[in-house]
């Protein structure tokens, strides 16, 4: 993008992907950050249009405006979108307190108060991942149906009686996207609680496919051949883990762990 004083203009080509061919190229002007979110909704808009969509294509199309499913806060999304980076490294205090911020900003954030949720259920604190569950489900009809299919999933994972219908929106987030990494991590987990040992690892085995590898799929992978009583292959796994992460401690007292059952207790 270019800026000159408070004016910014977002330029972008298009490209046919196995040849380079040239297809487009399309432009958009906004006046400061206040129209970020409307110059992306307009580029959004213009790209489709070499796309050559038809019309039942552009009849289903479920895109919607940015500030409609997310915030219409430019501060609330960077507290988001940082709070995000601090998660997927498993700094979850900081990520917690990057989206307090965001919620502080615009309280109707659902998306801030889903990845709350998840940390505070990373880190055993199952109280306030309850209430920030409970939040997210009520402002559900402010994001994107990709969302919505996370959000819904997760709130009715928090009860046993409720894992059909996890199951159902995890499943139908993946219909819509299927290589989507956290309802595939999700599903596995209700499968998990559901002690469908099987259709969980091969649900997360298919993670150990992306690179990097996030730390939390190779946590569920040693995990579920540890169940099963697979070690040498846990361990296997463990060590890959270790090669990512040498820095997490929870990988070295799950190795250790492995060692114990193992019997091999001068490796622990």
């Amino acid at each position: 993008y270019t800026r000159a004083d408070d004016i910014f203009r977002i330029n972008i080509t298009l490209q046919e992907g196995s040849s380079g061919e040239l297809i487009g190229s399309e432009s958009v002007e906004g006046h400061g950050e206040k129209d970020f979110y409307a110059m992306v909704d307009e580029l959004t808009r213009k790209i489709k249009t070499n796309f050559e969509l038809s019309e039942t294509q552009i009849a289903t199309d479920i895109d919607k405006e940015v500030g409609k499913i997310t915030t219409d806060s430019l501060e609330a999304y960077k507290h988001y979108s940082q709070g995000r980076k601090y998660h997927l490294n498993g700094d979850y205090a900081r990520g917690i307190e990057s989206m307090l911020k965001a919620v502080e900003v615009d309280p109707g954030f659902a998306m801030a108060y889903r990845s709350m949720a998840a940390a505070y259920g990373n880190m055993g604190y199952f109280g306030a991942r309850k209430n920030a569950r409970q939040k997210a489900f009520e402002l559900r009809d402010r994001v994107s149906d990709r969302e919505r299919f996370l959000i819904e999933g997760d709130y009715y994972w928090s009860s046993e009686k409720t894992l059909d219908k996890a199951i159902e929106a995890y499943s139908g987030l993946l219909e819509l996207y299927p290589d989507d990494s956290i309802a595939i991590t999700n599903l596995g987990g209700v499968y998990s609680n559901l002690e469908e040992w099987d259709r969980s690892l091969e649900l997360y085995r298919m993670l150990l496919q992306n690179k990097p590898v996030n730390f939390i799929v190779y946590w569920n992978v040693i995990e579920m051949y540890m169940v099963k009583g697979m070690y040498d292959i846990a361990r296997q796994v463990a060590m890959s883990a270790l090669n990512d992460y040498p820095d997490n401690a929870s990988f070295y007292a799950r190795l250790a762990l492995i060692y114990i059952c193992q019997g091999e207790y001068d490796l622990a």
